[in-house]
């Protein structure tokens, strides 16, 4: 899997190619860094896990790779995003847009230097029932 500099760096590069030759007008250099930032979040099961695991919880559906490595969880912030733009909120909308894109490409990353999945929903996360 790739390092999480390759994440923050490789989005935030190819989000701002995309800003300069396409979308100019609508993205900024602060949605940029956000992008970059959320090119990190699909690995945020990690830092929970730490804590829980301190706490002596163990969460099975929390496991690093499951839910927030699917599309779905790329689908989430879309979705937001698409209600905003529809209640006329372009902006906010294009923050989640760009979260987004910056969680899809981590997912599109591990999925192709890593040999991750690259699933909408992960069976393990539908599967997620204690059959005793």
């Amino acid at each position: 899997m790739p390092l999480a500099v390759t994440h923050v760096i490789l989005t935030i590069v190819l989000v701002d190619l995309i800003r300069d030759y396409y979308l100019k007008k609508y993205i900024t250099l602060h949605m940029v860094f956000i992008a970059g930032v959320a090119g990190l979040l699909p690995d945020i099961d990690i830092p929970i896990n730490w804590v829980l695991g301190f706490l002596g919880q163990n969460i099975e559906i929390i496991k690093h790779g499951w839910f927030t490595h699917t599309l779905v969880f790329s689908l989430i912030f879309l979705v937001i995003g698409l209600i905003l733009l529809w209640k006329d909120k372009q902006k906010l909308a294009i923050y989640f847009f760009v979260i987004s894109f910056g969680v899809f490409f981590h997912i599109f990353l591990d999925y192709f230097l890593g040999g991750g999945h690259f699933l909408i929903l992960d069976i393990r996360f539908i599967c997620w029932v204690n059959w005793e």
